[in-house]
């Protein structure tokens, strides 16, 4: 495994410890950011077939009526790879119907749900807007609370990646 080639080479692993693997993943990322208070859009996690992207989907639209689009998002995947946006209105902006909703969940590409009954995945609103400032965190470890303080001042959204998930925990 890579751990035991850094370690023959005397290199350090840049990423998540493998021990702490699944606790990177989206879905303990998001279960960590609500136990912290830490705001994310609406959305279940923990999600792994064609049945349970269909219902978290009509759960958002249910819980958020104006939301046009739901990100259906694979547990272990990282810049954007295994992410599918799913409408949940039609072309004039009406509601579709939840059958046909389910429909389209189970007419994803194959090995888009293989993947998602394999390591499973998150569904979250689709979140639009006219302007985003996003800042991903690439600093070591103890630096962090105090880069994101002087990011928060400056008024800047902070996104966070999945590695950082595991540090917030020690």
């Amino acid at each position: 495994n890579e751990v035991a080639v850094a370690l023959a080479l005397g290199l350090p692993v840049n990423g998540t410890a493998p021990a702490l693997r699944s606790e990177a993943f989206k879905s303990a990322g998001r279960r960590l950011f609500h136990r912290s208070g830490v705001p994310v859009p609406l959305g279940r996690e923990d999600v792994h077939s064609v049945d349970d992207v269909a219902a978290a989907a009509e759960w958002i639209r249910a819980s958020r009526p104006s939301v046009g689009a739901v990100v259906i998002k694979h547990d272990d995947s990282g810049a954007g790879d295994g992410n599918l946006v799913l409408d949940l209105r039609d072309d004039s902006g009406a509601p579709r119907d939840p059958h046909e909703v389910l429909a389209s969940v189970a007419a994803l590409p194959a090995w888009f749900l293989d993947d998602l009954a394999a390591g499973g995945g998150v569904v979250e609103e689709m979140v639009v807007g006219e302007r985003f400032d996003a800042v991903a965190i690439v600093t070591r470890h103890t630096e962090h609370a105090a880069w994101a303080e002087r990011m928060a001042a400056l008024g800047t959204h902070i996104f966070i990646p999945k590695t950082f998930a595991t540090t917030l925990a020690d």
